[in-house]
């Protein structure tokens, strides 16, 4: 398996999130001189032993300098996306530092806010060894924002096309509706001069621009499920029912925005004068 090897201490895989599958963590017992071995991530146990439980399986790994180490596995955790947000995981190997320890190592420190840790991390190393050099001290958090920059950006920009886009079609169904009602008035003065109730016109004009407005949206999220069918949205990291759930909430979006948008000319209607309406008519 060619998977990235990382030699960890308790409590790394807190840190990070990967939560153990099946297996062990490593424990005390897991130091020089006993049996060298390792964790393995999903992606890794999948790639290398199939369907087989990889525990208690034999791996060899390129960590005795020029020879390679037989390691047994103990341990399957969850993937993480150590080669960022939107690579799909890789594999992983996990060795406890205590059997491979080497010259240069890293720390992770989990805290509630940024402002000192750099200071506190470099006050704690200068104690137990001053000799020893920080070559960098970064925040995970910057890390992320910088991956997430783009991504932000381009979200942002569509939301903004998207709600110029809702409000174009707020203004479209408002526009049309306004046409019909002012196009019908000396019917609806008629109507209503012959006994017809005021919410029954309202009601007309509010089923009609309705009809259309959900024709549309009927098409468009026909549209929409037909064109997610060639996307795999679970290698872009997108959840089984998000895209059912953002689908149902801009529908639902579109039919209160069409019903907002028809509901004027509905009460204008509902508001003709009969005679005023069959004067002008």
């Amino acid at each position: 398996v060619q998977a990235g090897l990382r030699r960890v201490s308790e409590g790394y895989r807190a840190l990070l999130g990967m939560p153990l599958l099946s297996g062990r963590d490593f424990g005390p017992g897991d130091r020089r001189g006993s049996e060298p071995v390792a964790i393995v991530n999903r992606t890794a146990a999948r790639r290398a032993f199939g369907a087989t439980s990889p525990i208690g399986q034999l791996i060899s790994l390129p960590i005795g300098g020029d020879a390679r180490v037989a390691c047994r596995v103990v341990g399957v955790v969850e993937d993480i996306r150590s080669d960022g947000l939107r690579a799909a995981p890789s594999p992983e190997v996990l060795v406890p530092f205590a059997q491979h320890p080497r010259n240069a190592m890293s720390f992770l420190v989990r805290s509630t806010g940024a402002d000192g840790v750099a200071g506190q991390m470099a006050a704690v190393l200068h104690a137990i060894d001053p000799r020893q050099a920080i070559t960098r001290q970064y925040a995970l958090v910057g890390e992320l924002d910088s991956e997430l920059r783009p991504a932000r950006f381009f979200a942002r920009t569509v939301g903004a096309f998207a709600a110029v886009a809702l409000l174009l079609a707020v203004l479209g169904v408002y526009a049309v509706a306004s046409l019909q009602q002012r196009r019908r008035t000396g019917e609806f003065g008629l109507r209503l001069a012959i006994g017809a109730l005021p919410r029954a016109l309202a009601w007309s004009v509010m089923r009609e621009s309705l009809a259309a407005s959900l024709a549309g949206i009927a098409v468009g999220g026909a549209a929409v499920v037909a064109l997610m069918q060639f996307v795999d949205l679970r290698a872009l990291g997108v959840g089984e029912g998000l895209p059912s759930i953002a689908l149902a909430l801009a529908s639902t979006a579109m039919v209160l925005a069409a019903l907002v948008a028809a509901l004027v000319p509905a009460l204008s209607a509902a508001r003709v004068q009969p005679i005023q309406a069959l004067r002008d008519a």
